[in-house]
């Protein structure tokens, strides 16, 4: 069974799921953040706000990019996601500690940037790939995700739940990846 596990998840599935945790907008729950600081994470001056104009500006920039600087947007970009996720994910994190509006604005930002930037990553590789891979590594990856989520869809379950939702989930896509395999 491991091995036929193994199969259905390859790094591309478990990268996916990573990315749609990363870039949800529920990740704002899932770190309690809001919760532990003072300020503001809704309204014009939150950190939500800051956030989407993040993603959105960075978006329309990579637009305009491809299409008067196509060579320059060719780049890879899974390491600029990566430093600005890390660094807005930290900057959030030290909100907690320094009550200070500008870092959390920056930090959140930088969270909405990298998220951008990751989706272009990502809308890239899978556009690679042969469209039957592309749709199962999409496929498996949202499903890991939402094994980790209750039934409304938008709160995380506890974490021995979850679990052995995967696990189950892990076994019911491994045999449907496996028997696909088979079939052809």
């Amino acid at each position: 069974m491991l091995r036929k596990i193994s199969r259905a998840f390859d790094a591309y599935s478990v990268g996916f799921a990573i990315y749609l945790v990363l870039s949800s907008t529920s990740a704002w729950g899932l770190l309690h953040i809001a919760s532990m600081t003072s300020l503001s994470f809704s309204g014009m001056s939150g950190g939500e706000t800051a956030r989407s104009i993040g993603y959105i500006g960075i978006l329309f920039a990579f637009g305009l990019g491809c299409l008067y600087f196509p060579s320059q947007c060719k780049r890879d970009t899974t390491y600029h996601s990566t430093v600005c996720l890390a660094l807005g994910y930290a900057g959030l994190f030290a909100t907690v500690f320094v009550q200070n509006a500008a870092l959390q604005n920056l930090s959140a930002f930088l969270v909405g940037a990298g998220s951008s930037l990751s989706f272009v990553m990502w809308q890239r590789l899978f556009a690679e790939q042969g469209a039957d891979d592309a749709a199962r590594r999409i496929i498996v990856g949202s499903a890991l995700v939402h094994t980790m989520l209750d039934e409304s869809g938008k709160n995380a379950v506890d974490e021995a739940t979850g679990l052995k939702a995967l696990a189950a989930k892990a076994e019911e896509l491994a045999d449907g990846v496996h028997n696909a395999r088979v079939a052809k």
